[in-house]
């Protein structure tokens, strides 16, 4: 059974578009059998949590859901860019950092993360409502693009797994040269402290500053597993 709806929602992944004010479109989607899905990432970076900060961590982001709840999304940024695909908000979402011989387990309290996938513009993974005014971050704390994901077959629905530049990036994407902002002002809260998660391997300028939106150097995986 298909439906037409208007999505207003600022909650979506906007890989590639300028964040700010957004403009409401009509939007189609189409209502399927419900099933349990899992959405998992994974890369090695720094991440804080608690207040102890780990290098070169193993971090595993995971997102429990279900596939009738996934909604579509169309979007116009106030420079012209578009983005459309569609997002999942309601579900739980956990984290696994393993240091060594370390293993430390966490869930996010409710309402931070959603995951999404930007068809229009090639890129997916775990956004965040952070900030006392609840804005949202694309890329943060954890998003994909370019590789695999930017692919027309790409979804939400197909177990299936994806890799491409990893981004932890608070400001997504980064204008000119001044590249993403310390995300310490914008901490996700777990029942195991405030979680951070950084991006440390970027292009760098010969002057020292970071590169633009092509800059991050890290590779990550987004798996989708539905249980049919």
């Amino acid at each position: 059974m298909s439906r037409i709806e208007i999505s207003c929602s600022p909650r979506i992944l906007q890989a590639f578009i300028a964040a700010g004010a957004f403009v409401c479109g009509l939007v189609s989607s189409f209502t399927a059998a419900a099933a349990p899905v899992t959405y998992t990432m994974f890369v090695v970076t720094d991440v804080s949590i608690g207040g102890r900060f780990f290098h070169n961590a193993n971090v595993s982001l995971k997102f429990v859901g279900d596939t009738n709840d996934i909604q579509p999304f169309n979007v116009t940024a106030p420079d012209g860019g578009t983005g459309s695909g569609f997002e999942l908000t309601k579900g739980t979402a956990s984290l696994v950092i393993t240091n060594g011989t370390e293993y430390i387990r966490a869930n996010f309290l409710p309402n931070q993360i959603l995951v999404s996938l930007d068809k229009a513009n090639g890129g997916g993974g775990f956004s965040a409502l952070v900030g006392a005014d609840r804005h949202l971050e694309p890329a943060y704390p954890l998003a994909l693009d370019g590789s695999s994901i930017d692919n027309p077959a790409s979804d939400l629905v197909t177990s299936r797994a994806y890799t491409g530049h990893a981004w932890s990036c608070i400001g997504f994407p980064p204008t000119g040269n001044t590249g993403c902002a310390d995300p310490t002002a914008f901490p996700l809260k777990t029942n195991r402290g405030d979680f951070f998660i950084y991006q440390p391997y970027q292009d760098y300028y010969p002057d020292g500053t970071q590169g633009p939106i092509s800059g991050s150097l890290n590779t990550g995986i987004l798996s989708v597993t539905v249980k049919h």
